[in-house]
């Protein structure tokens, strides 16, 4: 097989590697304004993080049904697998940020409820 040959097998091949889901892009969990957040705003950041966890679950349970189809496509599919775990790896920054944001809301007494992961772990 020349050169050429294998240079035009691989280049979809490449390029297809980079298709298998997308890049995570996970919360900071502290940030410069922190202590000057009001108990309404560690509130409302704790629980739009509730939902965006949310949100990021079903996002990966589809992920994952997806894939099983990709595997039928044989080394074309492998390529197109999502095994970056983006949707986890966002999912555990935000639990981070809120563990954070229960800290913040201690020190100002505040009366911000904590979900349970394990409320997470039932919407699944």
């Amino acid at each position: 097989m020349t050169r050429s040959r294998i240079a035009l097998i691989l280049l979809p091949l490449m390029i297809l590697t980079g298709c298998g889901g997308r890049a995570a892009r996970p919360v900071e969990i502290s940030t410069s304004i922190d202590d000057k957040l009001s108990c309404i705003h560690i509130e409302g950041q704790y629980s739009a993080n509730i939902n965006r966890m949310l949100d990021l679950q079903k996002e990966r349970q589809w992920q994952s049904g997806n894939n099983a189809p990709k595997l039928l496509l044989g080394l074309a599919g492998l390529m197109l697998l999502n095994l970056n775990n983006a949707e986890k790896k966002e999912i555990l920054a935000l639990e981070a940020r809120n563990a954070r944001l229960l800290e913040l809301s201690d020190k100002k007494n505040c009366k911000v409820i904590p979900v349970e992961r394990s409320v997470l772990a039932q919407s699944q």
